[in-house]
Order: structure tokens, then C-alpha cells, then sequence
């Protein structure tokens, strides 16, 4: 059901007026409270997750959390209920003013700032907020200026803390997902460790930067970028923006953001010092809460001018030193040097992937019905690596026994089509079938003896299986909806795909016969691109249920619904690395440049494979995972690149007319499988992979 279900209803005491926002977790309405006679906002638990046990117990723990604390800082709870339909709800305290992003954005909007005076009156009732938190064991961990609203006498209020972790008790964060905003997050909480209230006050030292600023510390193109400079790059010191600054105002901004937690304050209580001891500086005189009052209306004439924070940037361009045309060169030649060697260590420390510009070619031969197994299954002599089991889980038992079954044919082949030569190179094309449909997303079983892919035949995209001796084909799925990019479990007795056949993109599997079909998610949004972990016990996808495409992992029975990284843009193609440790995947970054990323699947830092401003996508693993195979738009049309798995010595493989996606590799990491478009029908082929 949609956000209006519960508008004009009455849920125990509160009648709901309207739905004000919707988050990971909940909806969350205005309503009133018809007893009191007052407004509230009432967070309701999103349907979808309401019988999921876990997300249910997380959902209260927050209720109770925030009960707790009692600060004019902190938003207020209520109460807490269940709706008709099962869902828990929240009932707590309703702010009408806006958030302090929205505040920020207007001054910038005007080119204005706060006063100093006003920026540190605010921080200091957010440290005053947190000091209560932390003392309570809750860390908010999603500190931002849009979880700061502002009451309308211009009080400060912390919101949001339903994703806090709370000492003692067991951890309910998504395993391997990173929860927090990127330009406020601390490094610690971007590598996964374990985290304590040093971590908010990293977060509330930006929001001061920002506000003293009005930009923040880092930014770039990406997300992923900006998590990279929160690891490992100094923040531009506030001092040279704000050289109008008292020392011990910048001191406040410099010790917060420290990138060990042990050089920040230890505790709010200090950070409220040195805020006071700035104060000081500033105004000769302490604590003013009436100074917040300047968020509620934001008069010019109770505000500065950027222009009036001497030498404060108001545009890229503005930050540009003026440098004679010799020294810029010089400068160029050294800046170069320089970067060569860090990114060399970086390298080689194997923080940092360099994309070699050197690209050669490969030749490739196309698939054919009747190519002898023996041809396809030829011996790497590349070894492949141990692989290291991830941490238990559930072990994948289907419903119900079933025996296996004779594949039966559903679609028989034509007759294997004639060669015919592409004149443009004169490599021979043969096709897989004959029957003048599309054959799209190949994926060869792990003994080499099955292959997979989807085609258009009967009107809509259904799943085939080829048997790569006899050339049969057989038709796995056999309904009116589209079915995609199916991958065989490891021991090919499972098969998972992205199916329509609930109305909307959902994740299934099924034996390798066909039979036993599973529903592994129901959530809202579009989930695709299923593909196994190496030991079958997790599958990973991709899904648009939150800020746009994000990659997430269940494991095989459709359970432990996890989050490995949503950021504001979108995350999509995943797949595992052979060890099950980490996962490729495409990073969009515009319409026209996406790259190639991994992450550790269990949390860590996402690392860039790719740099060039094309359309990268599709990537996988080589079986013995020493390259990284994707396609990419570069040369003008599509056509299948590898790389090493540090970035270094990119080959495009496939170079003809046409569009050649979708690559997939043979167990033994000696053929490439991927489609094409070059004959007018989209065919499957193969090359060798020799690199």
C-alpha cells in the first residue's frame, strides 16, 4: 500500500493529516493527537518490514533509546504503537521550521553566513544534545545538518537517531552496509571500525566548518571520492577561508576534525568547553542561547556577507592563487612528479588502482552449437586462488525434495546457421541459435558443460539453458512476464534471475530444471542482477528501494537482507570476487562516465579500477581473479575490456563494429562469453582469454 493509506484515519489516539517523509525504515506522518489536542509526527514502520523480526526489535530499541534521554535538544517520544496492520509505530514530538540544511542553503542561496558567534551557539547546543546522548551509551552515527531541525524560537533539535548503536546490546546494523552521509562521516566509520562518541563530534565539526565556511570540508564528483578524502585527505584548514577567525575558534573546528579519534576531544563535555573558550575570544562574553534565534527568520542585517569573511572563496574560480605563467609550469612539472610518486606508493600499498593507458587487442572466436567441450574447457595454466570462506550462514535447502528431472526441450534449434564473415575483419561469425530472436546475458555453468542466457523469442525475455555439446536448448521459464540475467549456483543445481512476475523486478530461483520456483524478495522498488558468492551461500543484486540503485546481498533462502552500499547515486551490475571477499560493481557518475569499483562485501572502503570519462559496466571476476572484465563505450560502441584487479594493464579485447556486452567467463578463465549485436540480431559468442 502507498503513503496515503493511513491519511484520515485514526490509529489508538492520533488521527493522521498527511505523510510528511519517507526514510529506510518508516513513513512518517503528521498527525494529532486528539486527546491532547496537539500535533505529532508519527513514524510508522514500512508494511514491507513489519514481519521481519529483526528490523522490528531495532525499531523499538530506537523508541526506547530516545525515550530515555529528556534534553530541550532532543526530539521528544511519545509513545509507541502498532497500527490495524501490524506495523509499530512512534509517536513523538512534531518541529515545524525546517532543518538546518535547508537553513544553510538558503544563506548560501543569498550569499550569506552566520556570525561566528551564531555558529558556535549552535554547535554548542548540538554538543550540549550529544553530550546527553553519549552519555546514555547512544551514538547517532547519522549526525547531519538534515537530522538538525529547528523549533520556531530557533532552538536546535537532534533527530534521527533510530540508527544509533547502542552499548551492550547486539548490533542491528546491516552487515557490510555503510549507514551515515558521506560528507559527515568520520574516517573510522567509513573503514567499518568500531565506533564511540569521538565519531559525532567529528560529524558536528563539520557542520561548524560549514557553517563558519558555508561549504564543507571535502567535496567532489562522487560519493566514493568524498569517503576517500575523509580517510586520508587533510581538510582545507578553516583558517585560510576565515582568516577573520580567532585561533581558538579554528582550534574547535581543527581538534573535531582529526583524522585519529584519539587527538579529537574525548567527550562532548570538552568540545562545549572550547566552544565556550571561543566564545570568549569572539564576543568577550559565554553562552547566548538567544543567538539561535537568528535560524527562525535569517535577517540580512543580522548576518554577514560572504565578502565580508575577508578572502572567503565564493566559487571554484575565487579559490585560484595567481600565479605568474612561469611559475605555473614549474609548478605543473613538480605537482606532476609528485603525484606520480604518491599514487605509485599508493599503488603499491594497494590503496590507490592506476589505469596503464597502453591498450591492445584480442582476437575472438564466435560460440557455435556444435564446438567440442573439449575446445571450450581447455586448461589455464593460471592457478586458482584458495578461496576464503565468508562467515556462516544459513545453509540453502529448498521447500520441498524434488528428484531431478530429464531436461525436456521446449524450443528445438534450427539447423546450426552457416559461418558468415564479418568484411570489416574478416573473422568468422557463426551463430548460437537460428531462430531470429535476441540472445542476450550468457552464463556458462561451472563444469563448463551448460550455458545460460535469455532470449526474446516468444514475445517476452524468458530464461534458456544450451546444453555446449549437443547444442539442445531447453526453455527454463515459461510465462508472460520478463525474466533476466540468470546465474547458476556453484554446483549448478540452482538457478537465481530477476523476474516481473509479481508485477515488479523481484529476485528468484529455481532448480536447474526448471522446477521448484522460490520468491526470494518482496520489497518495494526494483530488484535485478542476481548473481551467487562463490560457496552459494549469498546472493548479491542490485535494487532502486532507496536513493536510487544500491548493491545488496540475502542469503540463498531469501534471509539476512543486507545493504553493502547505497550512496545518493546509483550502484549497479554486482558481482562477487572468486574469494568471496569483495564485490565489483558499476559506480555511475553521470550519464556518460561510469566506472568500475570494488568494496569489501562486510564493510570497508570502495576502490576505484577504472578512471576513463566512458561508460564502464557489466564487470566480473576472472575465475582465478586477476582481471576484471567489463564492457565500455570508449572506442565509440561497445566493446569488451579486462583489466587487472589493481587498474593496471587494460586490454580491450574485442575492437569491431557493433556492441559487444555483457561479458561472462568459463570457469577455467580461457574464454570469454559475452553478446553482440554485429550480424542485426543480438548473438552470443566467445573468445579465448590469454592475456
Amino acid at each position: 500500500m502507498g503513503t496515503g493509506k493511513f491519511i484520515g484515519q485514526q490509529i489508538d489516539h492520533y488521527r493522521i493529516v498527511r505523510h510528511i517523509a519517507r526514510g529506510g525504515m518508516a513513513d512518517v506522518y503528521l498527525a494529532e493527537d486528539v486527546d491532547l489536542q496537539r500535533e505529532v509526527a508519527l513514524k510508522v514502520m514500512l508494511e514491507t518490514l513489519a514481519a521481519d523480526t529483526q528490523f522490528v526489535r531495532r525499531f523499538r530499541r530506537e523508541a526506547r533509546a530516545v525515550a530515555r534521554l529528556d534534553h530541550p535538544n532532543i526530539v521528544q517520544v511519545y509513545t509507541v504503537g502498532q497500527t490495524p496492520t501490524q506495523q509499530p509505530y512512534i509517536a513523538m514530538q512534531f518541529i515545524e521550521g525546517g532543518s538546518l540544511r535547508e537553513k544553510l542553503q538558503q544563506l548560501a542561496e543569498r550569499g550569506k553566513l552566520l556570525t561566528t558567534e551564531q555558529a558556535l551557539n549552535i554547535a554548542r547546543q548540538i554538543a550540549e544534545a550529544l553530550a546527553v546522548a553519549h552519555n546514555a551509551h547512544i551514538i547517532h552515527r547519522d549526525l547531519k545538518p538534515g537530522n538538525v531541525l529547528i523549533r520556531p524560537d530557533g532552538k536546535p533539535v537532534l533527530v534521527d537517531l533510530g540508527i544509533a548503536a547502542v552499548k551492550g546490546t547486539d548490533k542491528l546494523t546491516q552487515t557490510g552496509g555503510i549507514i551515515g552521509t558521506p560528507h559527515y562521516m568520520s574516517p573510522e566509520q567509513v573503514k567499518g571500525e568500531q565506533l564511540d562518541g569521538r565519531s559525532d563530534l567529528y560529524s558536528l565539526g563539520i557542520i561548524l566548518y560549514e557553517m563558519l565556511a558555508g561549504i564543507r570540508p571535502f567535496a567532489a564528483d562522487s560519493s566514493i571520492a568524498v569517503l576517500h578524502q575523509q580517510v586520508y585527505d587533510e581538510p582545507p584548514p578553516l583558517s585560510k577561508r576565515r582568516p577573520d577567525l580567532p585561533p581558538q575558534v579554528t582550534a574547535v573546528v581543527e581538534t573535531c576534525l582529526k583524522k585519529e579519534p584519539s587527538e579529537r576531544f574525548p567527550q562532548a563535555e570538552a568540545m562545549i568547553a572550547a566552544i565556550d573558550r571561543a566564545l570568549q575570544a569572539v564576543s568577550k562574553g559565554g553562552p547566548n542561547p538567544q543567538a539561535t534565534q537568528v535560524l527562525t527568520h535569517l535577517n540580512d542585517s543580522a548576518l554577514i556577507s560572504r565578502q565580508q569573511a575577508a578572502h572567503t572563496p565564493t566559487s571554484e574560480q575565487d579559490r585560484r592563487p595567481i600565479i605568474p605563467v612561469w611559475a605555473m609550469a614549474a609548478l605543473a612539472v613538480m605537482v606532476t612528479a609528485v603525484i606520480i610518486t604518491v599514487m605509485l606508493q599508493l599503488r603499491d600499498s594497494g590503496d590507490l588502482p592506476l589505469a596503464a593507458p597502453t591498450v591492445t587487442t584480442q582476437k575472438e572466436t564466435p560460440v557455435t552449437a556444435t564446438t567440442p567441450l573439449s575446445q571450450i574447457s581447455a586448461a589455464s595454466n593460471t592457478p586458482t586462488p584458495e578461496i576464503t570462506e565468508p562467515s556462516p550462514s544459513p545453509t540453502f535447502e529448498p521447500t520441498a525434495t524434488i528428484p531431478p528431472a530429464s531436461p525436456q526441450p521446449i524450443l528445438q534449434p534450427s539447423a546450426t546457421a552457416p559461418p558468415s564473415v564479418n568484411p570489416l575483419t574478416g573473422d568468422t561469425l557463426i551463430r548460437v541459435t537460428s531462430n531470429n530472436s535476441d540472445e542476450y546475458a550468457p552464463y556458462l555453468s561451472a563444469d563448463q558443460r551448460t550455458l545460460l542466457f535469455m532470449s526474446d523469442d516468444t514475445g517476452t525475455w524468458q530464461i534458456y539453458s544450451m546444453d555446449m555439446i549437443s547444442g539442445e536448448t531447453i526453455r527454463m521459464t515459461d510465462n508472460n512476464a520478463d525474466n533476466y540475467h540468470p546465474h547458476f549456483s556453484p554446483d549448478g543445481a540452482y538457478i537465481v534471475f530477476a523476474s516481473e512476475i509479481s508485477g515488479d523486478w523481484e529476485i528468484y530461483s529455481m532448480r536447474s530444471d526448471g522446477t521448484d520456483r522460490q520468491h526470494l524478495t518482496n520489497r518495494p522498488g526494483a530488484d535485478m542482477y542476481p548473481s551467487f558468492s562463490p560457496d552459494g551461500q549469498w546472493i548479491v543484486y542490485m535494487s532502486d528501494r532507496d536513493n536510487g540503485w544500491g548493491v545488496y546481498v540475502l542469503d540463498a533462502n531469501g534471509q539476512n537482507d543486507q545493504v553493502v552500499i547505497d550512496t545518493e547515486t546509483d550502484e549497479t551490475f554486482p558481482v562477487f570476487s572468486p574469494d568471496g571477499q569483495t564485490i565489483v560493481y558499476q559506480y555511475y557518475q553521470g550519464e556518460s562516465n561510469h566506472d568500475i569499483y570494488t568494496i569489501p562485501w562486510q564493510g570497508g572502503i570502495p576502490r576505484q579500477i577504472t578512471t576513463d570519462p566512458s561508460r564502464d559496466a557489466n564487470p566480473v571476476y576472472s575465475p582465478d581473479g586477476q582481471w576484471i572484465v567489463f564492457e565500455s563505450d570508449r572506442t565509440g560502441n561497445y566493446d569488451i575490456f579486462a583489466a587487472q584487479v589493481n587498474g593496471q594493464n587494460l586490454i580491450n579485447l574485442t575492437n569491431h563494429p557493433g556492441n559487444d556486452q555483457l561479458p561472462a567467463f568459463s570457469a577455467d578463465s580461457s574464454w570469454i562469453f559475452f553478446q553482440s549485436d554485429r550480424t542485426g540480431n543480438v548473438d552470443i559468442y566467445r573468445l579465448p582469454f590469454d592475456p
